[in-house]
């Protein structure tokens, strides 16, 4: 931006590429047993492209835990508030790229998000951050990754920081919930699986050698050795 005197000002637009000195990179805001994590929020659609990135939505809390799942694709579509694995501390090796898919949403994403914080500014654009029903992304009591209460540190001006994703709780949840990664739910028995029981998270058993979850109540069990959400 020219910011001469002038009444005229002037943008100077570059492009952004992954393969630029130009690029958009995700900067990671909590490290844990050597990992690194952050949250978006954005209208525009990306893809990983340095190795070993991996995305995440919050689809079920149960028991004192938020169960994420991956999405596969790569692909982070427009609007998606996202938990993402960094591969390196470095923003620079965080590196991914603004596209155009056709891919949608997560059906079922307990996150939500916050494109702006402009408290200060004239149009007055931001989320008031309410330690009742909002949890960010941290570290609980025991150091692992989870969704916790904000303290003041973490907030901009008492509210959420910009581009951030943040979980939605009801009033009266425990101010700290550790973060789980599961399967979804898998619809029919498949060739290359080898079948076993399954059971919900408190040790009862549904189902006898199978690994079909089609029919079963929305939550989360375990099947063979993973935790699996069924929507």
């Amino acid at each position: 931006l020219n910011t001469n005197t002038s009444s005229t000002r002037y943008w100077n637009i570059l492009p952004v590429s992954s393969s630029s000195d130009n690029y958009f990179c995700i900067k990671p805001t909590i490290t844990v047993n050597g990992k690194y994590y952050a949250t978006l929020y954005a209208d525009f659609p990306i893809k990983a492209i340095s190795d070993d990135m991996k995305f995440y939505y919050a689809a079920s809390i149960y028991n004192g835990s938020v169960y994420c799942m991956e999405l596969t694709s790569g692909v982070v579509p427009a609007n998606t508030p996202v938990i993402i694995e960094c591969p390196s501390a470095d923003q620079a090796d965080n590196k991914v790229d603004i596209v155009s898919t056709t891919e949608t949403a997560p059906s079922a994403n307990l996150l939500n998000g916050v494109y702006f914080n402009s408290k200060e500014v004239k149009h007055w654009n931001y989320t008031e951050y309410d330690s009742n029903t909002m949890r960010l992304l941290g570290t609980t009591s025991d150091g692992s990754l989870g969704f916790v209460t904000a303290n003041a540190s973490e907030l901009t001006n008492s509210s959420i920081t910009a581009n951030t994703a943040y979980l939605t709780v009801p009033t009266g949840t425990a101010s700290e919930l550790k973060l789980e990664f599961a399967t979804a739910g898998i619809s029919g028995v498949e060739a290359d699986k080898q079948a076993t029981d399954i059971y919900t998270m408190t040790g009862v058993k549904v189902r006898s050698n199978t690994i079909s979850t089609e029919g079963l109540q929305p939550g989360v069990y375990v099947v063979g050795k993973k935790k699996v959400v069924v929507q």
